[in-house]
């Protein structure tokens, strides 16, 4: 699953995901995503852009650790941000977040990263 409120960011996020195999849910906002996750999308990773009009990845975060099901707590969340400072990683490894990855992001590596963190949601709870 991709939230992101930028249009362009969110197609060419999902559309290299959607290259690299992977089924995708895109969203614009946290309300679109748990639409989705309440309609029976069931993620194995959530990418969130951390800024977003109305809510943001912290917000998400704290819905998605709501929703009624063991799965989902263990679903790796990773936070895309253009700020990569300490204070912005710690404010989402805080609320639940598995990563905080920094934009611009090299295309290969963020794949690589996702692929990681599916791994390790496979292989066990957080």
């Amino acid at each position: 699953m991709v939230v992101e409120d930028d249009d362009d960011s969110r197609e060419l996020i999902g559309g290299l995901l959607r290259m690299a195999g992977a089924t995708v849910l895109c969203a614009e906002s946290v309300a679109q995503a748990m639409e989705g996750v309440y309609h029976s999308f069931d993620p194995d990773v959530v990418l969130t852009d951390f800024a977003m009009p109305g809510a943001d990845a912290l917000d998400l975060i704290r819905e998605f650790r709501k929703v009624a099901s063991t799965r989902a707590v263990a679903v790796p969340i990773l936070v895309l941000s253009g700020h990569g400072g300490d204070d912005w990683r710690k404010r989402a490894l805080e609320a639940g977040a598995a990563d905080l990855l920094t934009k611009p992001f090299e295309p290969a590596l963020l794949i690589t990263r996702i692929a990681a963190a599916v791994a390790l949601g496979r292989s066990g709870p957080h």
